[in-house]
């Protein structure tokens, strides 16, 4: 009688078949008919892939002499192998733009053989543009797409996509002004206006007032922020 056999198993990145995951279809003996060995697959990939090679396989047992594998067919079923994927934590200082680029991730799971997954597409659902604000922040990082290297194929994988988080930080503002001196080192807000504004933001110093390195001509470093609070739309 012509061998007949399927099989299942998880991808593991290559084609073999070991007999310990073949049952024979047609096996008519019982424990009588037993299988040892290996077989080779036509595709180490996921899917059903037929038996391409089954010069590996021996029969045994009292029945062995009641089949032969000389035309012999069969398949092994290669199942997905699970695999995460998280988008690593990234930030940011308003102001800025970012590009969220394609390596910032951490897989977890085992590749099969030498594969390394080498990029993915990272969306963001907001804070990559320079005046996307500090109130949306954290956004979230969604990874997808993978592709790598040493065969890696993100179909023989069952690839789960963890997002995360993209933070935005306060811009520090840089403050100018000019008064005339007086010997003292105050500067009150009424004198100071923010320099470093982001494009058409409304921004100024509402109240309170600074403390200068120094009361003498000339410009002084702003030493103390004291009771100075900023004020505007953009606040």
């Amino acid at each position: 009688m012509l061998f007949r056999s399927t099989g299942t198993r998880p991808y593991d990145g290559t084609n073999d078949a070991s007999s310990s995951i073949l049952t024979i279809s047609n096996n008519l003996d019982g424990v009588n008919l037993t299988l040892s060995g290996s077989s080779i697959l036509a595709s180490g990939n996921v899917g059903s892939e037929s038996i391409s090679d089954f010069s590996g396989l021996a029969l045994g047992g009292s029945a062995a002499t009641n089949y032969t594998l000389s035309g012999a067919s069969g398949s092994v079923l290669v199942t997905s192998t699970a695999l995460s994927i998280t988008a690593n934590a990234q930030n940011k200082t308003y102001g800025t733009a970012l590009s969220l680029g394609t390596t910032a991730f951490t897989v977890g799971g085992t590749l099969a053989g030498s594969q390394t997954v080498t990029a993915v597409v990272l969306t963001a659902s907001g804070g990559t543009v320079a005046t996307d604000p500090v109130s949306g922040s954290p956004y979230t990082i969604t990874p997808s797409a993978a592709t790598g290297t040493g065969g890696f194929q993100a179909a023989n994988y069952n690839i789960t996509y963890n997002t995360g988080a993209l933070t935005v930080n306060p811009l520090p503002v840089i403050l100018a002004g000019t008064r005339l001196y007086d010997g003292t080192t105050n500067a009150t807000n009424s004198i100071l206006s923010v320099a470093n504004t982001v494009g058409s933001d409304n921004i100024n110093v509402a109240s309170g007032s600074a403390g200068l390195a120094s009361a003498n001509i000339g410009t002084n470093a702003i030493t103390s922020f004291g009771t100075l609070a900023l004020g505007g739309t953009a606040t």
